[in-house]
């Protein structure tokens, strides 16, 4: 036998190449079925977890926590032009999104529905929609709204902003002194900006003495003291209330 050069050339796959395959492998080994117990352990709404327990069986997809009641993985996978099996039910938190292995929408449900909340839908063949039968919030969805509103709420406390102008207007006089200390370094002087994150501290003829952003910088608020101060050596209230917000470099 006789070889030629190309039967030395190693065809080399592109990223997208090796991702879809590497889908595609996955996915032809089929979905992970799973007892109907075990779905407690998934962040599934309740009615939604009553509906899957009268299915015969359940399959979890190999990528996502996607459920479905047939193994439409092993199915229906094995190329990507086959179509889903009438009448499929679907449990999901993600619908209507665009697959980067063929550019195309998947999941297309009959109804809006919003993502991070859970779905449950049925497949229908003649109009290749998922028809919508439940939909609700989960609780991760649930508790980062809850923590988001209650983040956001000092931002639009008429109190809390009438402390913050007052505290910008007296910066801006130049009337509040401050006694800092950022991962370990001292610093003294008068201070010309402080907004929990930031802080620029100048001298009384208004040279920079220190300038920093503590996320640009790298420092973890558990490496930040500010003691603010009047003229007449009076404490000053902090309206930003150093390390009540989320710390962009918390220490891990």
């Amino acid at each position: 036998m006789i070889l030629s050069f190309k039967d030395y050339i190693v065809e080399e796959l592109t990223k997208h190449e090796k991702r879809t395959k590497y889908f595609l492998d996955k996915s032809n080994k089929g979905g992970i079925k799973i007892d109907k117990s075990d779905i407690d352990n998934y962040d599934i709404p309740e009615p939604i977890k009553i509906e899957m327990k009268k299915w015969d069986n359940i399959y979890k997809s190999p990528h996502s926590d996607s459920f479905y009641d047939i193994d439409e993985f092993k199915v229906n996978l094995k190329t990507l032009s086959v179509g889903k099996p009438d009448g499929l039910y679907r449990v999901s938190d993600h619908w209507n999104y665009t697959s980067f292995r063929d550019n195309k929408k998947h999941s297309i449900t009959d109804i809006p529905v919003k993502n991070n909340y859970v779905t449950l839908a049925k497949y229908d063949k003649d109009s290749d929609l998922f028809k919508v039968i439940l939909s609700y919030p989960s609780s991760k969805y649930l508790k980062h709204t809850e923590d988001k509103k209650k983040s956001l709420s000092h931002l639009t406390d008429p109190d809390t902003i009438y402390k913050k102008k007052l505290f910008k207007d007296r910066v801006s006089n130049r009337e509040i002194l401050v006694d800092a200390t950022l991962n370990d370094e001292e610093y003294h002087g008068v201070l010309a900006k402080w907004t929990g994150f930031e802080i620029r501290i100048e001298n009384n003829e208004g040279d920079v003495i220190v300038s920093k952003s503590f996320k640009r910088s790298g420092i973890p608020l558990s490496k930040v003291k500010v003691k603010l101060t009047d003229r007449s050596g009076n404490p000053v209230e902090d309206p930003f209330k150093l390390g009540s917000r989320k710390d962009p470099n918390r220490e891990r």
